[in-house]
């Protein structure tokens, strides 16, 4: 049984390589296309029907290749939020997913909020000299649906990176887009979870003088505050918050274990916060902000720690 697991890992990775790759392809040459002799003259008025490439892309791939081949369920727990129709962006933190469930991650989200998503992305992605540039960072970029960061050390980095964000986030304030944020910003590691718990436990005691128990982290890693308090601070108050969280009911930490998806139950929970509450209110001090923001992210990861704990301990659905 494992050896046919294995195969149909082996095929599900296959199929989907090489549908990105033609799917790639395929962007990059129509997209540029259109950029030339459309987009220069009524990109303006007219928003890029390549932006509805990525939901294709995502649907197809879960369908034929998760869903079919590895006969993966996905189960929403709680309230589905309503669809989002307005021409402006919504903001989707959540998790960073491991690799393999990146695609079930990014399904979800074009077939409950919007078809049209908007990305972050290390800013090296956008040359063709890079691999991912040419798989992913370029056909985005075509797509109209990415925003490049550029990455470095030290507070200088930092601050140029949450200025690109932000400018992004402006860029598209008209156009109807899903800005998906990976709140920890790194797919989880035992050896990173383990590394987090210890720095971020530091951390907070020295910059916020909180002791807080990090002991239930165990499945994700600590999230950071900068680029989740930069968007909020950037977009309007009209703006909706919708978080995703999501799990499998085993664990998974390598990414090349495709076979052992074979009959899993992925569960997802959506929350949705109003923005205003999560704002900078005219009696906080900037520093009370952070921490205010930076408590309320712990809550919802502790939470999803443990709720993800449980739906690891459950039978999968027959459904």
């Amino acid at each position: 049984m494992n050896i046919i697991k294995k195969g149909l890992g082996i095929l599900a990775g296959a199929i989907g390589v090489s549908f990105t790759l033609a799917l790639a392809l395929i962007t990059m040459v129509a997209g540029t296309m259109y950029d030339r002799f459309v987009n220069s003259w009524l990109g303006r008025w007219l928003d890029s029907p390549f932006a509805y490439v990525s939901a294709f892309y995502h649907a197809t791939v879960y369908h034929v290749c998760y869903r079919l081949i590895l006969q993966m369920r996905v189960v929403i727990t709680g309230q589905i939020p309503t669809r989002h129709s307005g021409k402006n962006v919504i903001f989707v933190p959540g998790i960073h997913p491991p690799l393999l469930l990146l695609i079930p991650y990014y399904y979800l989200v074009c077939r409950y909020i919007t078809a049209r998503l908007l990305v972050t992305m290390k800013d090296a992605n956008s040359s063709w000299r890079h691999p991912f540039g040419i798989l992913m960072g370029i056909p985005l970029k075509v797509m109209k649906c990415v925003i490049f960061l550029p990455r470095g050390r030290g507070a200088e980095a930092l601050q140029a990176s949450m200025a690109e964000l932000a400018a992004g986030i402006r860029a598209y304030a008209n156009r109807q887009r899903a800005l998906t944020l990976h709140v920890d910003m790194s797919r989880p590691t035992r050896e990173k979870i383990a590394v987090d718990r210890e720095t971020f436990s530091r951390m907070l005691m020295e910059k916020y003088g909180i002791h807080y128990d990090l002991s239930w982290l165990n499945l994700t890693l600590f999230p950071r505050l900068h680029a989740f308090a930069t968007a909020v601070e950037t977009l309007p108050d009209n703006a909706r918050v919708v978080f995703l969280f999501m799990g499998l009911d085993r664990p998974i930490w390598d990414d090349l274990e495709v076979g052992k998806l074979f009959g899993s139950t992925l569960r997802a929970k959506f929350v949705e916060e109003d923005i205003r509450d999560l704002k900078q209110q005219e009696s906080e001090s900037r520093g009370d902000w952070e921490r205010r923001l930076t408590l309320f992210l712990l809550d919802h990861w502790c939470a999803f720690n443990k709720l993800q704990s449980k739906w690891q301990n459950v039978k999968p659905t027959t459904r």
